[in-house]
């Protein structure tokens, strides 16, 4: 194998530099991509936990009202139309059968 110049080494080195940058950049997009959907994922998490709360009524749903309320105007827009959902009562639990007589259905 020839050896390289000190001009093709330069080269060489100017080409790796450029791909490890290349590399840096696309790894460090990755990480706030990341980063931004996991703060995402938590925003919708806190918000769907608080208006669970405000359904219920109390003082989170005041709280709510007074937040959306304080919002500057363009961000209240988005809630234009918008009212909490009414809570919905919880599931009656399953009745119990009366347990069967001896000699009943046990056959």
């Amino acid at each position: 194998m020839a050896r390289l110049t000190a001009e093709q080494r330069l080269e060489r080195a100017k080409r790796d530099k450029a791909r490890a940058e290349a590399e840096i950049r696309s790894a460090a997009a990755k990480l706030r991509e990341d980063d931004r959907r996991a703060d995402t994922r938590r925003k919708i998490l806190i918000g769907g936990m608080v208006i669970e709360k405000a359904r219920k009524g109390g003082r989170w749903s005041q709280w709510l009202s007074d937040s959306i309320a304080a919002l500057p105007e363009k961000d209240r827009a988005a809630f234009d139309g918008w009212t909490l959902p009414k809570a919905t009562p919880a599931p009656e639990a399953p009745k119990q059968l009366p347990a069967p007589k001896q000699g009943e259905g046990n056959e």
